[in-house]
Order: C-alpha cells, then structure tokens, then sequence
C-alpha cells in the first residue's frame, strides 16, 4: 500500500473534536432553578437566613450599565465563536471538495458497455462454433 501523502495526513486533524478549546472566562453566577428547587429541605434550614433587600420601583426601571470587563468578555466570545465557525465552514468545503460523485465513475459505464459486447460476441463464436463442426 502507498504511503499516505501530507494532505492526507493532515485531513484528519479537521476531523478532530473542537470541544476541548473551551473558553475558561466563563463561570456560572446563578445556581438553575431547577437545582433550587431541588436542595434538600434539611440543607436549606441549617443555612443562616438573611434579610432579603427588595428593589424598589425605581431601581427596577433603571438597569446598571454594562461593565467594560463584561462588554470585552462578550466581544472575545463573539470573536471565538467566529472563529469556530468560519473553521467548520471550511471543514465543509474540504469535505464537499473530496465527495465522490458519478461523474467520477463516467469511464465504468463506458468499460461495462465494452465487456458486455465482447461477452456477447464470444457467445454468438461458441453457438455458431457448436453447430458447424462436426462432433
């Protein structure tokens, strides 16, 4: 077996799981509601109770601007998402450039057509062969 060229060997590193480049700024603040919902009754008792400060309405109606961390920490997400994509995009395209279609197999037919008649002209020799010589 021939020895596989470069590209070859390098079109597999497309192939590979892209999971494991995983952005570490990110970090859950918020427990899902799902989870609080499912804390353990005694867990929750033996937990200091707090007061618990309500907004009033006008804090409600005005939302704190957004950071300078937080807006560059979406815009270094929105750039790597980007960059994922425009990389399975071109894992795409390799891929649809290596698809085998029919056209790559126009010349079988051709090789099919020419058997067949040389199948039926050797059987057309042995019947006309089987009736004119003598046995």
């Amino acid at each position: 077996m021939a020895k596989k060229s470069t590209a070859a060997r390098q079109s597999n590193a497309a192939r590979r799981s892209q999971t494991s480049a995983k952005t570490a700024g990110v970090s859950l603040v918020r427990t899902p509601k799902a989870e609080r919902d499912a804390t353990p009754v005694s867990v929750a008792r033996t937990r200091p109770t707090a007061p618990v400060a309500r907004p009033s309405q006008a804090q409600k109606a005005t939302r704190p601007e957004p950071k300078p961390e937080a807006e560059a920490a979406r815009q270094q997400a929105a750039k790597v998402q980007a960059a994922r994509v425009a990389r399975a995009r071109a894992t795409q395209r390799a891929r649809a450039v290596n698809v085998i279609t029919p056209e790559h197999y126009s010349y079988v037919l051709n090789d099919l057509k020419l058997i067949g008649a040389l199948a039926l002209g050797m059987f057309a020799v042995i019947l006309v062969l089987h009736f004119t010589l003598p046995s």
